[in-house]
């Protein structure tokens, strides 16, 4: 009788066992390499949008293009952004809510992640000015606009497409599914890098370095609170705020084709953004870095450190006779190289088509094509 008794508790553990396994894998964040590939095949889906939408200007025509902009967008966005996402998702099974952090966020932490992008947002918009003020020694900057909001019903339209969708779907893939899975790298190397990926997959060097800026902030926020609704409420607020000024001030807007950024207008917009950064961001962060500063957010990723192969290459060399224990060294470090090239080539190879698509864009600035 004791027999059966322990044979059936022992069939309870397994099954408990596999049920908890189960979980975590439902629970756990990608793989680097999954992460990637996924990331690489919505920068090909975007490039190859982009070829539809050059050969839809051409036989419909520029304003044709400007009429269903806010259509091409959400395409864009639930298309070739989130989807591919949710169908990774899908495949393998995961828990919607686990996996995306979607967990509520105190209102106090809402208030303060607001008026910080709010001021932050300022920062981003220098390093774009100066970015574009450097570009312009090449020649004319051509001016990429968003559709302005002419009317109220126009208005509510472009928040939900230029606020609320990209908050939705850009943060899935970039905090969702990049930043939870480069956790496992330690969250400054995540943060960063997932933060240098989202200036990257807007593939406008015009706009490198306020998506990267703007970034950091929302990976560090997403990962202090552990939930990806702080990073969609900074997202999204960037962008009301943006789409909300140009309502406002619709009929004071003089939109160039060109961009021509001033000596005085650079430093007018330094001056604006160090005064925000210091006076309200700073003290902000601080007062919500002091809030969060128990919180244990990601601990999914924390076990999942044996999974990783390390990625810091040493270098042999001027060693004439190697022992046993150099040749084991250098084994191990053929099959990390190896392993490192395999979980990130899809990141060098978007790191490629920015570098190629931005030197033909700034050639054709320097020959005056644009």
């Amino acid at each position: 009788m004791s027999i059966l008794n322990n044979e059936s508790r022992n069939g309870e553990d397994i099954n408990y066992n596999a049920q908890e396994d189960m979980c975590n894998k439902k629970s756990s964040p990608a793989s680097i390499f999954e992460a990637n590939l996924v990331f690489f095949i919505v920068i090909v889906l975007y490039i190859a949008f982009q070829f539809v939408i050059r050969a839809f200007v051409n036989y419909y025509g520029i304003y044709k293009l400007v009429d269903n902009s806010y259509a091409i967008l959400l395409i864009m966005e639930y298309g070739f952004i989130l989807f591919p996402v949710l169908m990774y998702v899908f495949i393998k099974q995961k828990d919607i809510r686990a996996f995306f952090m979607i967990k509520k966020v105190p209102l106090l932490d809402v208030l303060l992640i607001v008026f910080m992008m709010i001021s932050l947002s300022f920062t981003g918009i220098f390093f774009n000015l100066l970015i574009i003020y450097i570009i312009g020694f090449l020649g004319k900057v051509p001016y990429n606009a968003v559709p302005i909001p002419n009317s109220l019903p126009e208005y509510f339209l472009g928040v939900f497409v230029i606020a609320v969708t990209p908050a939705i779907c850009e943060e899935c893939l970039h905090r969702g599914l990049l930043l939870n899975a480069y956790l496992k790298k330690g969250y400054i190397k995540a943060i960063m890098l997932s933060s240098l990926f989202f200036g990257v997959f807007h593939f406008d060097l015009n706009n490198l370095m306020g998506p990267f800026i703007l970034g950091l902030f929302i990976g560090y926020v997403v990962y202090k609170t552990g939930s990806i609704i702080a990073g969609m409420v900074a997202h999204f607020v960037n962008n009301f705020y943006s789409i909300t000024m140009q309502y406002v001030f619709r009929k004071d807007l003089d939109l160039p084709k060109y961009i021509s950024i001033t000596r005085n207008e650079l430093l007018a917009s330094f001056i604006v953004a160090c005064f925000l950064f210091s006076v309200i961001f700073l003290p902000l962060f601080f007062w919500f870095r002091h809030r969060n500063k128990k919180n244990n957010s990601f601990s999914n990723n924390d076990s999942d450190i044996n999974s990783q192969n390390i990625d810091q290459i040493d270098v042999i060399s001027d060693i004439k006779e190697m022992t046993f224990a150099d040749r084991l060294k250098e084994w191990i470090m053929r099959i990390e190289l190896k392993s490192f090239v395999f979980n990130y080539w899809p990141i060098f190879a978007i790191f490629f088509l920015y570098l190629l698509f931005n030197l033909i864009y700034l050639y054709s600035i320097a020959i005056g094509i644009l």
